[in-house]
């Protein structure tokens, strides 16, 4: 299912006036859909660019030298950014994709690309048709075609749970969270609209966390 994030921020202020007991995305019941959150965070990334790209790439270890330049802001008027949601390939008699790649094509540089595989409620499931685990599939395929980058891959669960292909870095939702959104929110010159939209995501988060007494996003956002 397609959430259309930007055609939701043409009239979000309506509803954020009635309710915010609710994310729109438990309104829709997709908040518990990993494509729902890839839709997300493709949108995010494509409207914020390094902006949110960067605070990640500066928790994750074993970067290199691109990221390592990005991250440091050396590249920062040079680089274009594009993320979106990946095409399905052929595995066998089944189709596989990861869920988001974002691209960031740098000038006289390798391009870095991020393959990020999202997760909700459901775990890594094992991959009959590549007779293997889920991410050590997707980092075959994707590392074998994507030779002349340079490649991170990220594990995006609830409780920043490891894959079974070790080369994907494990990132919680409250990592997202603390890294990403919290600053992005707080920075004053941002888009009124955008920031509604993250809140109301950040509202979809608190929903989604298995312990009721311990909420997935700890801070108050409104």
């Amino acid at each position: 299912m397609k959430v259309d994030f930007e055609s939701i921020q043409k009239d979000i202020d309506g509803m954020f006036e009635k309710s915010t007991s609710k994310s729109l995305m438990e309104i829709y019941g997709v908040n518990r859909l990993e494509a729902a959150h890839s839709e997300f965070l493709t949108w995010l990334f494509n409207e914020y660019k390094l902006i949110a790209i960067n605070p990640l790439l500066e928790n994750l270890s074993n970067l290199g030298e691109v990221a390592k330049q990005i991250k440091c802001g050396g590249m920062s008027t040079a680089c274009e950014v594009n993320a979106k949601r990946e095409c399905a390939f052929k595995q066998g008699t089944s189709n596989d994709r990861i869920d988001i790649i974002t691209t960031i094509k740098t000038s006289g540089q390798k391009d870095l690309n991020l393959f990020i595989e999202v997760k909700v409620e459901s775990e890594e499931h094992w991959n009959k048709a590549g007779n293997n685990w889920q991410t050590v599939v997707y980092y075959n395929h994707y590392s074998g075609i994507y030779l002349n980058s340079e490649n991170v891959f990220l594990y995006l669960t609830i409780k920043g749970s490891m894959a079974e292909c070790h080369e994907f870095q494990p990132v919680s939702y409250q990592n997202l969270y603390d890294w990403v959104l919290k600053p992005i929110i707080e920075n004053k010159n941002q888009v009124n609209n955008n920031i509604k939209v993250i809140k109301d995501y950040c509202n979809a988060l608190q929903a989604i966390s298995n312990d009721k007494s311990k909420p997935l996003i700890m801070a108050n956002i409104w």
